[in-house]
């Protein structure tokens, strides 16, 4: 795959595996299971959905047993990454441009990739105090 040649100088060895490991095996190989012969990157809404539906979980692959997915999210940001990198290199590479399509994956689907804010503390507990539950 192409894009896993023009990202591979630029991330370390365990990223790329990571990357190869969920953009290829969680992603792609799951699109092409359920989908066999799709040709395109412009999925339509209900592949997408059922992809999506389909990550929540996954089978240990020694146990058989249904795990809870729990860095879907992460997953979900590594393929927006991957369309966004197309949509990007195709501005300067015109090979890159019959890849370029929106990407299936939303800002609002990593809506819970972020760490919970500190709140303000307005029930009278001391600033800044560890132990405190505010």
């Amino acid at each position: 795959m192409r894009y896993l040649d023009e990202r591979r100088p630029g991330v370390d060895y365990g990223s790329f595996r990571g990357l190869v490991r969920e953009l290829v095996g969680v992603f792609l190989a799951d699109i092409e299971a359920h989908h066999p012969g799709i040709d395109t990157l412009l999925l339509p809404d209900d592949v997408v959905d059922g992809w999506k539906q389909r990550i929540v979980t996954y089978v240990h692959s020694k146990s058989g047993e249904v795990n809870e997915r729990r860095g879907r999210i992460a997953v979900m940001m590594r393929v927006r990454g991957f369309y966004l990198d197309i949509q990007e290199w195709a501005h300067e590479d015109p090979l890159w441009a019959q890849w370029a399509v929106p990407s299936p994956i939303t800002r609002g689907d990593g809506a819970g990739n972020h760490r919970r804010a500190p709140h303000a503390c307005t029930s009278g507990c001391a600033s800044g105090s560890l132990t405190s539950r505010c």
